[in-house]
């Protein structure tokens, strides 16, 4: 079974050269669409004979060459007779210009043509048939243009080398640059082509990449297509249960405001009831207060009133001594009762002690004046505490005045 191609393998395409291949070579004249305009500085020239240099074409070379070749074989020149052919080297980047010099020096002692120049392009496309602006899928396709002159200007014709130093020369190239070689052409079962066949059949590789890719495409974008709608209906199913779980929601969230609002009528009157409680323990603590401020005025009071009940039995029982004492000793009582300018003013001695003096009201001293109040009953009513009359003088002047 025939072999494919090796990707990145060096290889050598050899045709008859043609008339512009040094303008092309050199980049001069019109550009080729397939070119990157923008890399051409990247292109250089390792090596141009003198035979060649200032010159824009071949064609008066192939003149001279076949007039040469008539002058010396005395025959018209043939339509086979190819003194001039073009070399493209397939390279990879960073092939040097020393290497490319080897190949020359081996090739020359290989086939006896003479190399007039080499050129490295690393400015065209290997896959595209025109450069598109912008475009980052551009792919380069390195390569040198080599140029022979294949005529012997001894005998005036062409040299024409062994079929198997074609061959020969891939080898040579492969172990000048240190690239591997490509596969035989009897292993590939694939004949040379001519530069434009070669981007053709690159550009039929292209297209056919691009129907896999296409076709790979158009599968992947039915998968996603079935993924959408899987997806859209998945959503849709999502949707609903979404739908019920909000109308589920939306009618607990109802409930929780209905509850809510119960809930507040209810804080609302314990509020309200509250307050009030605040206002009768407020009530109450000022009841409590009101009624501990009249506790202890009642018990002030109530001391006060048990001094004077105190007070009161001792003198009580001072006055029961001194009665005892003024009965048992028979003390006298004397008074004397005088107008003043202040009134009546009363003067009075229990026995040998003088009394505090007193006013005594008109009706009282009119009255101990007529002899209607003894002068005993007298002291005792303006001196309760120093004296007191006997049981008898009372009990007389009461049967006597019972009105007083």
């Amino acid at each position: 079974m025939p072999k494919g191609s090796k990707k990145g393998a060096c290889s050598a395409h050899i045709e008859t050269a043609k008339a512009n291949c040094l303008q092309h070579a050199r980049r001069e004249g019109k550009v080729p669409g397939y070119v990157n305009p923008h890399l051409t500085p990247n292109n250089r020239t390792v090596f141009e004979d003198d035979t060649i240099k200032a010159r824009k074409s071949i064609v008066p070379l192939v003149k001279r060459a076949e007039i040469e070749y008539s002058e010396k074989t005395g025959q018209k020149c043939q339509k086979s007779f190819t003194p001039f052919r073009e070399d493209v080297l397939k390279l990879r980047e960073g092939v040097t210009d020393e290497q490319l010099m080897a190949f020359k020096s081996k090739t020359e002692a290989l086939t006896g043509w003479k190399v007039l120049g080499i050129w490295v392009h690393q400015d065209e496309g290997h896959a595209h048939s025109k450069y598109i602006e912008g475009d980052e899928d551009f792919q380069l396709n390195i390569h040198a243009h080599v140029l022979y002159d294949c005529q012997d200007h001894a005998t005036g014709k062409a040299i024409r080398p062994q079929r198997k130093y074609f061959s020969l020369r891939q080898d040579l190239l492969a172990e000048s640059t240190g690239m591997e070689r490509g596969n035989r052409a009897a292993d590939t079962g694939i004949r040379h082509r001519k530069s434009a066949q070669q981007r053709i059949q690159s550009q039929e590789q292209r297209i056919s990449e691009l129907e896999r890719i296409a076709r790979e495409r158009e599968r992947k974008n039915r998968e996603k297509l079935q993924l959408m709608a899987d997806e859209r209906e998945r959503v849709a199913k999502n949707n609903l249960l979404l739908e019920k779980e909000t109308s589920d929601l939306i009618n607990t969230y109802n409930d929780f405001v209905k509850n809510y609002k119960d809930l507040d009528d209810d804080y609302k009157q314990l509020l309200k009831d509250y307050n009030g409680l605040v206002d009768e323990h407020n009530d109450l603590i000022d009841r409590i207060e009101k009624a501990s401020v009249a506790v202890e005025e009642a018990e002030r009071a109530n001391s006060q009133i048990q001094e004077k009940k105190t007070l009161l039995v001792a003198l009580n029982a001072q006055i029961e001594h001194a009665r005892a004492t003024a009965a048992a000793m028979g003390v006298g009582v004397d008074a004397k009762m005088i107008n003043t300018p202040n009134g009546w003013m009363l003067y009075a001695n229990v026995g040998n002690a003088s009394l505090p003096t007193k006013n005594v009201s008109d009706e009282d001293a009119k009255a101990y004046k007529r002899g209607d109040m003894p002068t005993e009953i007298l002291v005792a009513k303006y001196h309760p505490r120093a004296y007191q009359p006997s049981p008898e003088v009372v009990e007389q002047f009461v049967k006597n005045h019972p009105k007083r």
